[in-house]
């Protein structure tokens, strides 16, 4: 009888025991599987002994699928510094290795993980096994590219503001030259036709110096809630008129969100996408224009340093195009770089890069050779539904009637001219002015250092009836007696200037004439400016290149206010 108790009563302590025994081996799975890093344990010959929920997540193996098998013939690993060889016999000398490998999926798509190797060992310290912890890092290089990327993108675009500030004044002289040229030249002169081409490559030449601009233009605060479908409706005509009867435009504006920008922006990323796309379908095809409401997960958000979970508004734009080879991609918005040869600026698409970054959005691009090219970004979305679009003026954007071609929108009729202005002046394509109602000649103080902007500005004052003084730099301005600035009605001066800047040349004379008046001139748009903390908002600006009636038209508003 008591054999019998005692039978039992060891029978009872090995079920404890096996089923405490189970009980650890539950609790060791579990640790194991709520690790977010891949766990993976191999026997002494590399046989597989476990494999976590991460592994599977990462290789796509189950863990059934990987037991047993030999960890060599399942996961094709490269170090990054050598082969896998090289690896194992530092971690045979060391006991342990970490580093930086890639290895190959289930699906043959490769993976960079950063890898740490040590060795199971026994009571006796005897090397009985292996023990991998592996982290994805995926979403950590995607960071660091972008972060690369908009770094280089940050440098590109301070040299492409520097590049673009100088060849604005170039541009100004050119242009400003042959405006002058043109109204010395009867019509039949034959020079004359030289004269105005010479304008009008000068006049491609500021496109493109706009391009570069806003490519390098820093972010300025966008001004205000603007619903997508409105601004891309009214585009569509002028998108159907771009593209041409062999490419069929097609939109799907699901978006009832707003975003906060300026109309121009999103115009200026439609069309530099719809120019591209028009370029890579010359035998015609489809451009689908699509925004929808999106909301992005903290997981999604992770994989991208310049967005944050929430909600956004998608717009992309596909084309049925040629497509892109993968090496094309990788370096599609990187200012200067094309594929079309002398034909192709390289602005495009950076520009559109640098656009999307300035809203705090984020754009992609897919693409597959003979299949075609979809570009997706993502904005913030602002409020709490779609609202009116804004109006097409935008303060720091171009007024109206501020081309170089000097044609101005309607307006009401001009007040009387200003004490020392003409009732009208010369038109940019040199038509002869009107008859001239002159008054007391008025004096402006003429302060750039850039003597071929300053020689234009002068004939274009001279010829509107001012009386001009000219300064070479600010101390020059300020080196004038009192009796000289008292007869200065308005100051014209550049910006920026070696040495000091025109806003702060203006603050010393204002302290000896505190009314007297001053424009603004710059090659920076006005936003910029104000954005960088150059300038107060609402002061009075030119953006150069300007014409003479729109220098004319400008000065009349600042002396009559």
């Amino acid at each position: 009888m008591n054999k019998q108790t005692e039978d039992m009563a060891d029978a009872k302590r090995d079920d404890g025991a096996v089923a405490r025994a189970e009980q650890h081996r539950a609790y060791e799975t579990a640790l194991l599987n709520s690790v977010q890093d891949a766990i993976v344990s191999t026997d002494r010959h590399q046989v597989i002994l476990s494999w976590n929920h991460a592994a599977e997540a990462m290789y796509g193996w189950s863990s059934g699928d990987a037991l047993g098998r030999r960890l060599d013939s399942l996961l094709e690993t490269r170090c990054a510094g050598g082969d896998a060889r090289s690896c194992l016999e530092r971690l045979e000398a060391e006991g342990r290795w970490e580093g930086e490998v890639v290895q190959r999926r289930r699906d043959g798509s490769l993976v960079n993980v950063f890898s740490s190797l040590s060795f199971m060992l026994s009571p006796t310290l005897e090397r009985v096994g292996l023990v991998a912890v592996n982290r994805d890092l995926t979403v950590a290089k995607q960071l660091e590219r972008e972060v690369h990327h908009s770094r280089r993108m940050e440098a590109v675009g301070r040299l492409a503001s520097g590049i673009a500030h100088d060849f604005n004044n170039i541009l100004m002289g050119i242009i400003g030259c042959c405006h002058l040229a043109e109204g010395q030249l009867d019509a039949r002169a034959p020079a004359r036709e030289y004269v105005e081409e010479i304008g009008q490559a000068a006049e491609r030449g500021v496109g493109l110096v706009r391009q570069l601009l806003a490519f390098g233009r820093q972010r300025a605060k966008p001004p205000t809630s603007l619903d997508l479908e409105p601004v891309l409706g009214e585009l569509r005509a002028m998108l159907e008129r771009l593209l041409g009867e062999d490419i069929r435009l097609v939109t799907a504006l699901r978006a009832r969100g707003a975003v906060l920008a300026d109309a121009a922006q999103i115009e200026q990323i439609v069309m530099n996408l719809a120019v591209n796309a028009r370029e890579a379908m010359p035998a015609g095809g489809t451009l689908e224009l699509t925004t929808e409401d999106v909301e992005l997960s903290a997981e999604d958000a992770a994989a991208h340093s310049a967005l944050s979970p929430g909600s956004y508004v998608l717009l992309r734009v596909a084309d049925t195009g040629m497509g892109m080879a993968s090496d094309v991609v990788e370096r599609a918005f990187e200012p200067f770089f094309t594929t079309k040869g002398i034909d192709g600026t390289g602005l495009g698409l950076s520009t559109v890069y640098a656009l999307v970054r300035q809203l705090d959005g984020h754009v992609e691009v897919d693409s597959r050779l003979g299949v075609g090219t979809t570009f997706s970004m993502v904005l913030p979305r602002h409020g709490d539904g779609a609202t009116a679009a804004l109006s097409r003026f935008v303060p720091g954007t171009a007024r109206a009637g501020e081309g170089l071609t000097g044609e101005a929108a309607p307006r009401p009729a001009d007040p009387a001219p200003p004490v020392g202005a003409v009732a009208t002046a010369r038109g940019v394509g040199g038509d002869a002015p009107s008859e001239a109602v002159t008054a007391p000649r008025t004096t402006v103080l003429v302060v750039e250092d850039d003597s071929l902007v300053r020689m234009t500005v002068r004939f274009y004052l001279e010829d509107a009836g001012f009386e001009v003084i000219e300064a070479g730099e600010p101390g020059e301005a300020l080196a004038l007696s009192d009796a000289q600035l008292a007869r200065i009605a308005l100051v014209l001066t550049d910006m920026v200037m070696p040495g000091m800047s025109g806003r702060d040349m203006m603050r010393r004379l204002e302290v000896r004439r505190p009314a007297l008046r001053a424009v603004y001139m710059s090659a920076y748009p006005e936003e910029m400016l104000v954005h960088e903390g150059r300038l107060e908002a609402g002061l009075p600006t030119l953006q150069k290149p300007f014409s003479e009636e729109v220098l004319k038209r400008r000065l009349d508003e600042v002396l009559a206010g």
